[in-house]
């Protein structure tokens, strides 16, 4: 979210094993040796900055490399696509209605019986997702494990769909779910989802030495056949 060419270059040079020190100039050439006669793809995934000038650097950057190279830029605004270069610009449909019908049964049925009973009020909910597939998988997720038909049409009915972002169509969607899919998490799942924001956003989290975290505030108990030495967190309950 907070643009910062210099650390684009770092990161993309850190890949390449090589010495990710000095001013822009310096960093881009850098890249162009080590790029020289070779072609790449590098993508960069969820681009924020609408400024047009930041973005013309920002191609010039990537200017380097054989003929063939491309770079492929992910961004939830068609402006900054555009911008980046409006002959190539392809905005991504949403899933069609049977297409988030298919991706959320195969999570949320684990059986033909449960599908008969409960498909009506599933096929509602996959509606209210607009066809954006990380809501339908979070809700699937949750109501794979929920077998009541009040349960289910407790999310179907519920007040956070009203929410609404303006921002953005695919907010409009992913924000309820998400919100309906940690309401019905349990007390102890709470806990440990709330305590990762402690983490500035971006920080990279050590899987292990969170669980370790976890442990000593006393957010998960341990069977008595743990050996922490061995990193056996599959034995955590």
């Amino acid at each position: 979210m907070k643009y910062d060419l210099i650390k684009i270059g770092k990161s993309i040079l850190s890949k390449l094993e090589a010495n990710c020190s000095g001013d822009l100039d310096h960093l881009k050439t850098q890249l162009k040796g080590l790029l020289k006669d070779k072609t790449f793809l590098i993508v960069l995934d969820d681009i924020w900055e609408e400024d047009p000038h930041e973005l013309v650097k920002l191609m010039d950057f990537l200017n380097v490399g054989a003929k063939g190279s491309m770079v492929l830029v992910t961004t939830r605004y068609e402006k900054i696509a555009i911008n980046m270069d409006p002959v190539l610009c392809h905005r991504l449909d949403s899933l069609s209605d049977g297409e988030c019908w298919d991706l959320f049964k195969e999570t949320a049925f684990v059986s033909e019986a449960k599908e008969a009973r409960l498909q009506h009020i599933g096929r509602d909910i996959v509606k209210k997702c607009k066809g954006v597939p990380l809501a339908v998988r979070s809700l699937a997720f949750i109501l794979k494990f929920k077998e009541g038909v009040d349960e289910w049409e407790d999310i179907r009915d519920s007040h956070l769909w009203e929410l609404e972002e303006k921002q953005d169509i695919s907010f409009e969607s992913v924000l309820p779910s998400l919100k309906l899919s940690f309401q019905h998490m349990s007390a102890t799942l709470k806990l440990c989802f709330v305590y990762c924001s402690v983490f500035p956003k971006g920080s990279y989290i050590d899987k292990d030495l969170l669980i370790q975290q976890w442990i000593a505030l006393g957010f998960i108990r341990l069977n008595e056949s743990f050996h922490p030495e061995r990193h056996d967190y599959q034995e955590m309950y």
